[in-house]
């Protein structure tokens, strides 16, 4: 059976704090720290990739988890290490190149790739004439942002829209690329686009080693393409070449002016629109790769573990123009209603929320779990998101604590015995790539060491939200030992609605997952890489479904009927016929499920909703398909109806 273990360690964290987390009482776990660094930095970052930026005498460096210095503290700013690589910045005087001739020189942050060696190299573009200029930011103002190493297979970087490879020469489009660029956008010519172009990233984070990327130029009407290369600067996808009646380059063209890379054969992408009072406002929807709308732009912000990775848990957490957090799946059904003021992505199956000046933790199941701490309500949950089964939380008096992800009474409960004093804590699992179990805290005397931390988490139940004595509960067991389901969110949702899609998988599941044969269906909604594709090809192969009121149409995301799944179990079992009465008033004679109903119920498959009805037409529920699912294995021996009453 899969099952989620939830490591001793928790995550590298930046704590802005005073004291050092105590093993103490605990209240379902414990936690202790022994220092690892001693404390004689004046700041201190995560660690990330095995390093840490630490600073010393107003510069930074980076040290590895033994406090050795591995980079000299030569730095202005110095970000994460990710794949070997790091992005940092020193302070320069350099004229503006593009202020007017004879500018005075100003005070510029110059960014150069760090790699794990101690290497640096300095970021230098060229522009379409040809001239060379470092990649700067005014030092004046200047406030961190996305500029992180990029996760590319070989470590390259994006800063300021340009992509870098790991020896700092920046990666442009191949000649060739242009070639085909220029031969389908119509209009444009090969010396246009060589010449009189820029050539800009759209996304500071890329997606496996691939860079969306925009084209655009300042001459009056020329158009703005998208396109994506690999770190070759070959082509990879021209979105210029797609027909002229998608959503991107059609009569659409002018508002697509936001894309991100494709993810599972998704691209979020954004247009402008007008507002009920006049500004102009984005609006964020997703594409797939042939320029359709699958989530109409409707959504003024999202949220994303990082720039280009949206789902987690299949969720997508949006803002509504209302200014409401929720989150849609990847239909754009709405899966958490759009009640929270904050709400960040879903991790462990559990988002931070804020609700009426409230802040709790959210499950993927739209229930709320408070965080419980000793002698005080929640003040604030603190941190992105929950990492390997551990949050944070501060109560009203601005102490920190830890917060363990396996509720315990409905709450989720506090681990440590003493809060920490601390007034920011940054959680750095899942923005960056190597985790550590360091944290760094400040002395008394304000300096920065790093403690080495352990936790004694309970294990945690295979799903959180189903309890015995409910008529799914043994059919939920059963599908977890027959790996029909998996554990990963924590959540199992029974009351959720089943899609379409959901029951082909846990029938191809059951069927051993065997491979298709030809791999051919006629569903133009089933893209290739969907995370069903494979098993609603076997079902197609193996007669189980014929489509859903069309030849060329599934709908995998819609909820499944009654009707329609009595329908694919029968056509599973081969059409066997049914010499028995019909129980149900609601089942007439001659439907698509009428065979397949009378046969479900001589099997003692479905009891109905009650002993003379059975609902062809309700939608089924999570809780419902697995109970379904076991009967026809013929394990159930329980009485009762297929619902809940």
């Amino acid at each position: 059976m899969k099952r989620r273990i939830l490591p001793l360690l928790l995550a590298a964290l930046l704590l802005a704090a005073s004291s050092v987390p105590a093993a103490g009482a605990s209240y379902s776990g414990g936690v202790a720290a022994e220092t690892a660094i001693e404390a004689r930095f004046d700041g201190a970052a995560p660690f990330s990739g095995g390093l840490a930026a630490v600073k010393l005498d107003g510069k930074w460096g980076y040290i590895d988890e033994k406090g050795k210095t591995v980079v000299p503290f030569d730095y202005d700013y110095a970000g994460p290490f990710s794949d070997g690589c790091a992005l940092a910045g020193r302070v320069e005087r350099l004229p503006d190149p593009y202020a007017a001739p004879g500018a005075e020189a100003e005070d510029m942050l110059v960014f150069y790739l760090l790699r794990d060696t101690g290497e640096a190299a300095r970021l230098e573009y060229r522009d379409a004439a040809g001239h060379e200029y470092p990649v700067f930011e005014r030092a004046a103002g200047f406030v961190p942002g996305d500029y992180a190493a990029c996760r590319f297979n070989d470590g390259a970087i994006v800063v300021r829209g340009r992509v870098f490879s790991a020896q700092g020469v920046e990666i442009r489009p191949r000649e060739d690329a242009l070639w085909a660029l220029a031969e389908t956008a119509s209009g444009l010519n090969f010396w246009w686009l060589s010449s009189a172009v820029q050539w800009v990233s759209l996304s500071p984070l890329c997606v496996d080693g691939q860079v969306m990327m925009e084209l655009y130029s300042d001459i009056p009407g020329a158009p703005g393409l998208y396109f994506q290369m690999d770190l070759e600067g070959a082509l990879t996808r021209n979105y210029a070449a797609l027909s002229s009646d998608n959503a991107l380059f059609g009569s659409d063209a002018g508002h697509v002016n936001v894309l991100y890379p494709p993810v599972d054969g998704l691209l979020c992408a954004g247009r402008s629109d007008t507002a009920p009072d006049g500004s102009v406002r984005e609006l964020y929807g997703m594409l797939d790769t042939a320029g359709r709308w699958v989530i109409e732009p409707q959504y003024t912000d999202f949220r994303c573990l990082s720039q280009g990775v949206f789902f987690s848990n299949d969720l997508w957490v949006v803002k509504n123009a209302q200014g409401r957090f929720g989150a849609v799946n990847r239909a754009g059904s709405t899966v958490i209603p759009f009640d929270y003021d904050a709400l960040t992505v879903f991790s462990d199956g559990l988002a931070a929320a804020e609700k009426d000046g409230a802040f709790f933790y959210l499950g993927v199941n739209n229930v709320r779990y408070d965080v419980s701490l000793p002698g005080g309500a929640v003040g604030k949950v603190t941190g992105s998101h929950m990492t390997d089964g551990v949050a944070l939380a501060a109560d009203a008096a601005g102490h920190v604590w830890f917060v363990q992800a396996v509720p315990v009474g409905g709450v989720l409960p506090a681990l440590s015995g003493q809060g920490l004093a601390a007034p920011e804590v940054y959680l750095s699992g899942g923005a960056v790539s190597g985790v550590s179990p360091l944290m760094a805290v400040k002395d008394d005397a304000g300096k920065y060491g790093y403690v080495r931390l352990a936790f004694d988490l309970p294990t945690p139940p295979p799903f959180y939200d189903i309890k015995a004595g409910e008529f799914y509960y043994d059919a939920v067991l059963w599908a977890l030992e027959q790996d029909l389901v998996e554990t990963g969110s924590g959540f199992f949702a029974p009351s959720a609605p089943s899609t379409r899609a959901q029951v082909v998988e846990y029938l191809w599941k059951a069927a051993g997952s065997p491979a298709p044969s030809a791999g051919v269906i006629p569903f133009t909604d089933v893209p290739a890489g969907a995370p069903y594709r494979e098993a609603v090809v076997w079902a197609y192969e193996k007669g189980i479904t014929r489509g859903n009121g069309s030849t060329d149409l599934f709908s995998p995301e819609e909820s499944v009927t009654r009707g329609q799944l009595v329908t694919f179990l029968h056509r599973a079992s081969d059409l066997p016929a049914a010499d028995a009465p019909n129980p149900f008033q609601d089942v007439p004679a001659g439907q698509f499920y009428t065979d397949a109903v009378l046969w479900a119920s001589a099997k003692d498959i479905t009891r109905g909703t009650t002993s003379t009805t059975f609902s062809p037409y309700s939608n089924v529920t999570n809780g419902e398909l697995v109970t379904f699912l076991h009967r026809w294995a013929g394990t159930n021996v329980q009485e009762h109806t297929d619902v809940q009453e």
